[in-house]
Formats: structure tokens, C-alpha cells, sequence
């Protein structure tokens, strides 16, 4: 059901809840909301057809935007990279799943699925299959789908040119591109990434994973790097955490949206993760929400309205 625009307005009044951009004025950055609707039709009209499956991620100084996504072309479909900078936007080539680092270079991504659509109209269907498919790495290593837990077992992390991986019956591990199967830092049994991040040698993991049968084991893991590998320097609960919007490191500070809260709507909040303090920033927008340089976003909202690309 929609809700009734009216009480929405009343309810962020009342609440005074009415989500702006949270600002770090010393590190030169700030929360954006990423209007999936407004996205998609300026890149439809880049590569003038539909477009799916849009997906967004920042590098590590929120200096570029990557929004990946796939429009049909012929029976199959064609991925591309928007990136955009405070200089402009430009595409790449892409695949289905892919992660960049900071030089718009893959990190890994996913070949050798087969995708295609069968029908026209009403009637057309899309079909996938990943039997054959294969995670590559940056260096040319690559990890089976065969040998993975999931296709989605292989994660990015944000700041840092390391990679989350799940291999089938295993725990998830930390590992480097160029070794992908062996373990850096092995995570706890029950641990599931939701979202990972890392600054000047720590890594910092949030997981809401739910055991069978059990509660959320909301948390945030922080390990620090030390000459003999990684250790466990703090094992935060975060028992009210829904979900990470995303985080700036570098002043231990997240975008998390809250579950089981107060407000009649749904909400997130600034979350410190070194004093474990959180701020309300209002109500849960229905799209991404990343941290970008000031230039980022005016490029993003001028390409949007046709003023600049």
C-alpha cells in the first residue's frame, strides 16, 4: 500500500526526522541519496533502451561513482559502467558482477555465464545460467563457481585492495587478488558480510546474519593489521542494525538503517563505531546512499537533469 503523503508529512514534522546530507566538512565529504528512478532514466537515455539491474559503488576517497547496470541488446544483455567524477561521466564495458579500485580497474568480476532473453514484448523472458562461470582476478587468478558457496561469495571492500570469499563448506576469509583461496584473515563461522570497509591497516566488517532457528547476530567486527596477520581488536553488537547505507573509515563513522526502532517509519542513523554513539538522520530513503565528494554529486545531479555530462 502507499502511504498517504499527507502522513508521511505530518509523521517528519512530528518526528523531526527529515533526512539531509550528513557532512564532514574536514574530510571535504557528504551523504548523498542516489535516486534509483532519476539514475535510470538519464542512463536510458545514454544507451537508449531500459535499463536493470543498477548497482553503486564509490572508491575509497568518494572522488568517483561507479553505477553498473544491463540493457538488452538483441537476445542477450550488455553491461556497462557509468563512472562519474566532478570532471564529467564516461562509460565502460562491464560484466554482471563486477568491483573496481580506485583506477576504474577491475578488482575481480564474473565471466562466462550464459544470459539471454527468449520472446518479445509481454511475452519475453530472461534466463541465466553460471555453470561455467568463473571469478576473475586482478593478475588473471581466478576461483570456479563450482568452488564457491554462492555466486555471490565474492565481496569488495571499500578502501582497500583486498577481497571477501566464501568457498563452498567453508567460512568466509579475507584474501589478496592475486591468491584469492588462501586465507589472510579467516572470519568467524557465523559471520556473514553485509558490508566491509577498511583505513590505515584495519579492516571493519558488519554482519547481520541470522543463524536457522535463531536471532540476528548483529555486529561489527574491527580487526587491526599487525605484523602476524590481522587481529580482532573490538566485536561490536549493534542489536537495532538493519542494514549499512555506507561508511567513511577514516572517522569511524556509518550510515546504518535501524529495525525494531521507535518512529512509526523506518530510520537510520550516524553510528560511531570507536564511541558507539548514534545521531538520528531521519527517514530511511528508498535508494543507495553513499559518501561523495561535493563535485561528484553536482556532476551526478547535472547529469540527471540534462545540465551536465
Amino acid at each position: 500500500m502507499k502511504r498517504d503523503l499527507m502522513t508521511v508529512a505530518a509523521a517528519l514534522l512530528l518526528c523531526g526526522c527529515a533526512a539531509g546530507p550528513v557532512r564532514m566538512p574536514a574530510e571535504g565529504i557528504e551523504s548523498h541519496a542516489l535516486g534509483q528512478s532519476q539514475i535510470s532514466n538519464f542512463l536510458e537515455s545514454k544507451v537508449h533502451a531500459a535499463v536493470y539491474q543498477l548497482r553503486f559503488q564509490r572508491d575509497s576517497t568518494g572522488s568517483k561513482l561507479y553505477m553498473t547496470f544491463y540493457f538488452r541488446k538483441g537476445n542477450e544483455p550488455e553491461y556497462r559502467t557509468v563512472v562519474v567524477t566532478n570532471g564529467g561521466t564516461r562509460q565502460l564495458s562491464a560484466w554482471p558482477i563486477v568491483w573496481y579500485d580506485d583506477h576504474e580497474k577491475p578488482l575481480f568480476r564474473l565471466e562466462g555465464g550464459k544470459e539471454w532473453y527468449e520472446g518479445e514484448g509481454r511475452s519475453s523472458r530472461f534466463f541465466s545460467r553460471w555453470d561455467d562461470s568463473r571469478y576473475v582476478f586482478e593478475g588473471g587468478a581466478f576461483v570456479s563457481y563450482s568452488e564457491l558457496q554462492a555466486l555471490s561469495s565474492v565481496r569488495g571492500v571499500v578502501g582497500h585492495k583486498v577481497v571477501l570469499i566464501q568457498l563452498r563448506n567453508k567460512p568466509w576469509i579475507v584474501s589478496t587478488p592475486a591468491s584469492p583461496r588462501q586465507a589472510v584473515l579467516e572470519l568467524p563461522d557465523s559471520f556473514q558480510p553485509q558490508a566491509a570497509y577498511s583505513d590505515t591497516g584495519r579492516l571493519i566488517l558488519f554482519d547481520t546474519y541470522r543463524p536457522q532457528g535463531g536471532n540476528f547476530a548483529r555486529r561489527c567486527l574491527i580487526y587491526q593489521k599487525t605484523d602476524t596477520g590481522y587481529q580482532l581488536a573490538s566485536d561490536i553488537p549493534i542489536k537495532w542494525m538493519g542494514g549499512v547505507f555506507d561508511m567513511w573509515a577514516k572517522t569511524n563513522e556509518a550510515l546504518i538503517e535501524a529495525v525494531n526502532d521507535r518512529h512509526m517509519y523506518a530510520t537510520y542513523y550516524r553510528f560511531n563505531v570507536a564511541t558507539q554513539k548514534r545521531s538520528l538522520v531521519g527517514l530511511v530513503p528508498a535508494d543507495d546512499v553513499l559518501f561523495l565528494r561535493p563535485g561528484v554529486i553536482q556532476t551526478l545531479e547535472g547529469s540527471k537533469t540534462g545540465v551536465r555530462d
